[in-house]
C-alpha cells in the first residue's frame, strides 16, 4: 500500500483546515481504496481522494461524480487497483453536443489535464473498460409547458451562478428578480432537458443520466415551492407550479458533500383584477345561448381574475364559443394559447376526440385549454388519502374505503392555486361547483364500499345501486331518515331525522310526521350515502320506490315504519289514539292538513298510541312498544323511549282539554277548558 498526501501542504493549510472542517477531506489519506477518483487542478482534489470517488449508478462499469470545475488548469482521471497505486488518464475534448453542452473526451494513460470551457458544476461520467469520460455541464434553467412570461418565454435561465467555497454548496438564481413570472407549471432543467445515455462496452449496459429537476409532492397541488430550501428529485413525473403571477426570487442549490439538490421560490404572487366576473359558454357542442343548456362557467380563485372552468362531454367536430354575457353578445375569441382544441376565424373551438374534458379559461393570458380531465376524492372516506377517479365515457367514478366525509376537486395545468379553488361538491343529486364560496361547502358523508358516480354530462351524482336486501342487517343500533323535509338529502345536515324504536327492540323503528306529495325519504344505520342506504325491503306499503327514494302520493301525516325482521317498509296514515281515564278519543286531521286534534273526555292521565294498518299482521308489536306523549309545559311531542318511566305520570288532565299536535313542527297547542 502507499500513503497518498497533497503536494505544498505548507501552503495549503488555511483550504485544509476549512475544508476538513466540512468533510471535504483534505487531510493526508492513506489506502486510497480501489476505484475510479477525479483529481487535477481545476477540482477540488489535487490527489485522488475519498471524496472524489466517482461512484456507480445502475451498472458497475459506469461510474459518475458532480465536481465543480475551474478553467484555471484541468482534471485527471485516476484509476486505483488493488495495491492503492493510482494509475493518471487524461486527454482532449473530442466532441461537444451543440444543444445541450454535453462533452465526450477518450481517456489515455499519461495525457495531459482535461480543460473545460466555463467555471461551474460539471456531472463527469467515466466508461470504466472503454475509457471515455462524458462531461455533463449542469446549468441550471426553469422551463415551463406554456409561456413563463409576458414576453412568450417558455424558458427562464438560473444565470446567475456563485460557488461557496466554505460550504462547498452552488447556487443558481434568476438575476432579473424584478421579471414577472406567470402562474403555470415548471420544472428545473439543464443540458437541453434531454436525458443523457451513457453505455460501456455493451451498448445493453447503458445508464441514463436525468436533466430534468421537480419537487417532492406527491400531486400539482402540494408540489409548490416556499422561501424555504426544500428537496428536489429526478424521480418524480410532477411537475413544480407558479402559484400567481408574481415576482420571484428562483434559486437551486447543489451541496458537494450531501449530492443532494434543494429550491427555492421567494416573493408572493398577485391576482389580476378588472376583468369579467362572468363567462358563459355555448354552441352545438354544448347548448344555444340563453338556453339551460348553456354553460355557466366557474370562477377560479378569486373575482375578476379571468380565470374560469367547467366539466364538460363535447363531441367531435362540434362547436363551443365563449361570452362574458349569457346572450352571446360580448364574445371571448381572441386567445394566444390554444391547448387541445381548434380555433376557427369566428373564435368558436372544436374538438378532434369525443370525450370528457376540463375547460379551462384565462382571460389574462388568452389562454383556451380543454385538458384531460383530472379529478380527486379526499377526506375520510378514503382513508385521508387521496384518489382519482376513473373516467368511463361522460362519467367519473370513485370508490370509497372507509365511512366519512366525501371532498372532490379537479387540477388543471394550468391554475397553480390551492387545491380547494376548484372544488366540486353533490347537494342532492346535483354536482355542484362552489365556485369562491369555498369557506361554505356542506360536508358530504359517504359509506365505506361505495361507488360514487359523477354524471358530468348530466349534472348529476349518485352513490352507486341501491344497497340489496340480502345486504342489509336484521337490527341495528340506529336508524335514520333523510329526504326532502328531512335534511334536504344530507346525511351531515341537522335536519336528518333518528327514527325511534320503543319498547319494540333493535329491528322495528318508526317515525310521525306530516309529508307532502311527491316528498321522498331514504333509511341509512350510518347517516352516510351509499352503501346501506335502502328506501324499501321486501314488503313495501303506502309508496312508490322512485331513484331509490320512497315517494307518497298524496299530503298527510304519516306513520313511517321500518321492520328489518319481516323485512317490510311501510308509509300509512297515521292513527293516533289518545286514552284517558277509562274512555279514549281519536285524533282527527285538522283542515291545514300538517295537524291533528283530539278532546280529551275524561279527566286524569293520559296516554297516545299511534298505529296504522301494517301492524294489524305484525306480530309481538302491542301498543304500548310504540307510545308517545305530549309534554304539558312546553307542548313538545315526543316518543317514550325503552327505560323510561310512565309519561307524565303525576299529571292530571282535564276533561275536554284540546291537544293540536303540529307534525311538521313536532309542537303541540294545549287549551284547557
Amino acid at each position: 500500500m502507499i500513503k497518498l498526501k497533497h503536494t505544498l501542504l505548507a501552503a495549503l493549510l488555511p483550504l485544509v483546515a476549512s475544508c476538513v472542517d466540512n468533510n471535504i477531506g483534505f487531510d493526508p489519506v492513506e489506502n486510497v481504496p480501489a476505484g475510479v477518483y477525479v483529481s487535477g487542478s481545476s477540482t477540488e482534489f489535487s490527489r485522488p481522494i475519498a471524496t472524489g470517488m466517482l461512484a456507480a449508478k445502475t451498472h458497475e462499469n459506469i461510474l459518475s461524480h458532480n465536481v465543480w470545475l475551474s478553467t484555471n488548469g484541468g482534471l485527471r482521471i485516476a484509476y486505483v487497483g488493488d495495491d492503492g497505486h493510482p494509475v493518471y488518464y487524461g486527454g482532449k475534448i473530442i466532441a461537444t453536443d451543440a444543444a445541450s453542452g454535453v462533452m465526450q473526451c477518450q481517456l489515455e494513460e499519461g495525457n495531459d489535464e482535461i480543460s473545460v470551457p466555463a467555471e461551474g458544476l460539471y456531472t463527469l461520467v467515466v466508461s470504466k473498460q472503454t475509457k471515455k469520460l462524458t462531461i455533463i455541464p449542469v446549468k441550471f434553467f426553469v422551463q415551463g409547458e406554456l409561456a413563463l412570461n409576458d414576453k412568450g418565454d417558455r424558458v427562464l435561465p438560473l444565470a446567475k451562478m456563485e460557488y461557496d467555497h466554505l460550504r462547498h454548496v452552488v447556487t443558481w438564481s434568476n438575476a432579473d428578480t424584478t421579471q414577472f413570472v406567470l402562474p403555470t407549471e415548471y420544472t428545473f432543467a439543464f443540458a437541453n432537458a434531454k436525458p443523457v445515455v451513457v453505455s460501456d462496452d455493451n451498448e445493453a449496459l447503458a445508464d441514463t443520466f436525468a436533466t430534468v429537476l421537480t419537487g417532492t409532492g406527491k400531486s400539482v397541488r402540494t408540489n409548490v415551492l416556499n422561501a424555504k430550501y426544500a428537496p428536489l428529485t429526478a424521480k418524480s413525473d410532477v411537475n413544480l407550479r407558479f402559484t400567481l403571477k408574481g415576482q420571484y426570487a428562483i434559486s437551486v442549490q447543489y451541496s458537494v458533500l450531501d449530492k443532494a439538490f434543494t429550491a427555492r421560490v421567494g416573493g408572493e404572487g398577485v391576482e389580476a383584477t378588472g376583468l369579467s366576473e362572468q363567462l358563459y359558454m355555448a354552441g352545438t357542442g354544448v347548448g344555444a345561448w340563453n338556453s339551460p343548456q348553456m354553460v355557466t362557467m366557474t370562477p377560479v380563485g378569486a373575482a375578476g381574475n379571468g380565470e374560469f372552468w367547467c366539466l364538460r362531454y363535447v363531441e367531435a367536430g362540434k362547436t363551443v364559443a365563449l361570452s362574458t354575457t349569457p346572450d352571446g353578445a360580448n364574445s371571448v375569441s381572441a386567445f394566444s394559447n390554444v391547448v387541445g382544441a381548434t380555433l376557427d376565424g369566428n373564435g368558436q373551438a372544436t374538438v378532434s376526440q369525443t370525450g370528457l374534458y376540463l375547460v379551462y379559461v384565462d382571460l389574462n393570458r388568452k389562454l383556451l385549454a380543454f385538458e384531460k380531465p383530472e379529478v380527486y376524492g379526499t377526506g375520510e372516506c378514503f382513508g385521508g388519502g387521496e384518489v382519482k377517479a376513473d373516467i368511463v365515457g361522460d362519467k367519473l367514478s370513485l370508490n370509497t374505503s372507509s365511512t366519512g366525509a366525501l371532498k372532490l376537486y379537479a387540477t388543471s395545468k394550468y391554475n397553480a392555486r390551492d387545491w380547494n379553488t376548484m372544488l366540486l361538491t353533490i347537494n342532492n343529486g346535483k354536482l355542484v361547483y362552489p365556485g369562491l364560496n369555498t369557506n361554505n361547502v356542506p360536508a358530504v358523508p359517504v359509506a365505506k364500499q361505495t361507488t360514487v358516480n359523477l354524471n358530468v354530462a348530466e349534472g348529476n351524482a349518485d352513490f352507486g345501486d341501491p344497497t340489496p336486501e340480502n345486504k342489509l342487517p336484521g337490527s341495528v343500533d340506529n336508524l335514520y331518515l333523510t329526504g326532502d323535509a328531512f335534511g334536504g338529502w344530507n346525511w351531515a345536515s341537522p335536519g336528518v331525522v333518528s327514527l325511534e324504536n320503543g319498547y319494540a327492540g333493535k329491528s322495528r323503528w318508526f317515525y310521525i310526521a306530516y309529508l307532502k306529495a311527491g316528498t321522498g325519504v331514504q333509511f341509512s344505520d350510518e347517516k352516510a350515502f351509499g352503501n346501506g342506504n335502502f328506501a324499501t325491503l321486501a314488503t313495501s306499503t303506502g309508496f312508490t320506490v322512485q331513484n331509490n327514494r320512497a315517494i307518497v302520493a298524496n299530503d298527510g301525516i304519516y306513520m313511517i315504519y321500518v321492520g328489518l325482521d319481516s323485512r317490510e317498509v311501510a308509509i300509512e296514515p297515521v292513527k293516533l289514539q289518545a286514552w284517558s281515564g277509562s274512555s279514549s278519543a281519536t285524533f282527527t286531521v285538522d283542515p291545514d292538513g300538517k295537524s291533528m286534534s283530539a278532546t280529551l273526555p275524561e279527566t286524569g292521565r293520559m296516554r297516545m298510541y299511534p298505529s296504522i294498518p301494517t301492524f294489524n299482521h305484525v306480530k309481538k308489536f302491542g301498543d304500548w312498544k310504540r307510545e308517545v306523549y305530549v309534554v304539558p309545559e312546553t307542548g313538545e311531542f315526543l316518543y317514550r323511549k325503552q327505560g323510561d318511566p310512565e309519561p307524565n305520570k303525576d299529571y292530571v288532565w282535564t276533561a275536554g282539554t284540546k291537544i293540536t299536535i303540529n307534525f311538521e313542527t313536532m309542537k303541540a297547542t294545549i287549551v284547557k277548558p
